[in-house]
């Protein structure tokens, strides 16, 4: 992952996703982005299922650490407002795109 070099400014960022519409259940559907309050020590690099050490939906550090703040951490996803800002997310509509399609996103606010 490259990094950002210091004392340079990020004026545009955009996040491009292929989207598996097959597994929605139905045909509505938004892409809600918001930006993580926590640090993430190892994003993976697996494509499937994760391996030890990686982050994955279930767990922030997979067979080790929950979601959420220690001693409630949460075993089902990000929780709101301690893993991930809320308040500064965007939402991407999903409607009607074909399985495999990529939508591309400006997050150049978060």
């Amino acid at each position: 992952m490259a990094q950002v070099p210091a004392g340079k400014i990020i004026t545009s960022a955009t996040l491009s996703l292929k989207v598996r519409t097959d597994v929605l259940g139905g045909s509505q559907a938004t892409l809600f982005i918001s930006p993580l309050l926590i640090d993430i020590p190892n994003y993976g690099a697996s494509d499937g299922p994760g391996s030890a050490g990686e982050v994955t939906w279930k767990q922030r550090v997979l067979t080790t650490t929950g979601w959420g703040t220690l001693g409630t951490e949460l075993v089902n996803g990000p929780v709101i407002d301690e893993d991930y800002d809320s308040s500064a997310e965007i939402q991407s509509p999903l409607y009607s795109k074909a399985p495999g399609t990529v939508v591309t996103t400006d997050i150049t606010s978060i």
